[in-house]
């Protein structure tokens, strides 16, 4: 019989690799455990910084997709955009978002992803470049990073 396990990741970027990865929008999150047979990844919140007028954006795309997520599909692509619609904030410094974009996995000829091991995640402006909120290079300093969580429905 199979059951249905839900696993909820918070991933904070200043806890990314700052040399590998120096800028708060692009960086690859790694997770403590593979998780396996994974049927779903959703992004449930973020919480991104009010810098370098991303209110002016409107909307920003995270991109997720690695190796082993080459099988998500939305349109035609091998990775997953999900739209983040742009509020206004509730702080000075951060713009919390709520939205629920599932990333739904291929089924065929197996319907789970196999072992995940990692997110890499990118936030765009919709011109498709990659976010500059004005940090500086490697900054872990607390008003510029990002949050989000996600929800992975794993089948065991």
């Amino acid at each position: 019989m199979n059951t249905r396990r839900e696993v909820y990741i918070c991933v904070d970027s200043r806890f990314r690799d700052t040399a590998r990865y120096p800028k708060v929008a692009d960086f690859i999150y790694y997770l403590r455990e593979p998780l396996y047979n994974v049927s779903e990844v959703q992004l449930i919140s973020s919480v991104i910084p009010n810098r370098n007028s991303v209110m002016d954006e409107g909307y920003l795309l995270l991109q997720t997709g690695n190796g082993r997520l080459d099988t998500v599909e939305l349109g035609n692509g091998s990775s997953v955009m999900n739209v983040i619609q742009m509020k206004n904030p509730t702080t000075n410094n951060f713009i919390p978002t709520e939205i629920g974009c599932n990333i739904n996995i291929k089924n065929k000829p197996n319907p789970y992803i196999g072992k995940l091991d990692k997110l890499p995640l990118k936030l765009l402006k919709p011109t498709g470049e990659i976010f500059n909120f004005g940090e500086p290079n490697g900054s872990v300093s607390k008003e510029y990073q990002i949050q989000y969580i996600f929800k992975i429905v794993c089948s065991c």
